[in-house]
């Protein structure tokens, strides 16, 4: 069964690791899990330097087939932002748009991410949104009234409410779910199946800010139907990042 991975980083968040290797090391596992598409975001985009951060992803994604770019965009560089969506998302290799954690930038209910938003409706891609609290899905529930035509995956961090995550956004039917290793908690997929249904939940692998096989494991121990585990692994993906 193929995988595809819907959010991964390029470049690290850690100073033991330097951004160069990551590549490679994302490659090994690609194969030895049968990984057919990482959808990659820059780290060192969301860590402030969006023109070379997103440049780098636009490289590999066009020398690689194994790899489908999101561009990270920032609330706080609105003029940039536009630019990097121009220069990118107009590209057949690119999925989405990337939103920085809330901490990293604003809220997501805030006027300038609102104004972000507009400029890349012409362009009807997803958006990857950060939850580290429960304010901010409650923040992603009230930009989606908004906008009910754009898809929104989220995606909880470590020590955010998953339960009440979920809870806030189960009605939102724009909005699907994204479990990884960024959030590891026991049985968080089997809740998100049971609030959200099948059809919302999607697999990422969170590399490489975190080790992949903690997500694969993830999805291996939970109590799945197969159906319901080539559904989080495969056939959301393919919908919801419209490949």
């Amino acid at each position: 069964m193929p995988l595809i991975d819907a959010y991964a980083e390029l470049g690290w968040w850690t100073i033991q690791n330097r951004d160069g290797d990551e590549i490679a090391m994302m490659e090994r596992v690609a194969q030895r899990y049968n990984i057919e598409f990482i959808s990659v975001a820059s780290a060192e985009a969301m860590r402030g330097d969006l023109s070379l951060g997103n440049r780098k992803v636009a490289e590999l994604v066009a020398q690689n087939p194994k790899f489908r770019g999101y561009v990270v965009v920032n609330p706080n560089h609105l003029e940039a932002s536009s630019e990097e969506m121009k220069r990118n998302l107009t590209k057949g290799n690119f999925l989405g748009i990337v939103l920085p954690p809330p901490s990293l930038a604003h809220p997501f209910n805030s006027w300038r991410t609102m104004e972000l938003i507009k400029m890349a409706r012409r362009y009807d891609c997803p958006f990857v949104a950060f939850v580290e609290i429960s304010f901010d899905a409650q923040a992603l529930v009230a930009l989606t009234k908004s906008f009910p035509g754009i898809k929104f995956l989220m995606v909880p961090n470590q020590g955010s409410d998953w339960w009440a995550a979920l809870k806030i956004v189960e009605d939102v039917t724009n909005i699907s779910v994204v479990v990884s290793g960024l959030l590891t908690e026991r049985g968080i997929i089997e809740q998100a199946i049971s609030l959200l249904g099948e059809r919302r939940v999607l697999w990422a692998s969170g590399m490489t800010r975190v080790h992949p096989t903690c997500s694969l494991g993830m999805i291996q121990e939970a109590e799945l139907t197969e159906r319901q585990r080539n559904m989080i692994v495969e056939v959301n993906a393919k919908h919801w990042l419209s490949l």
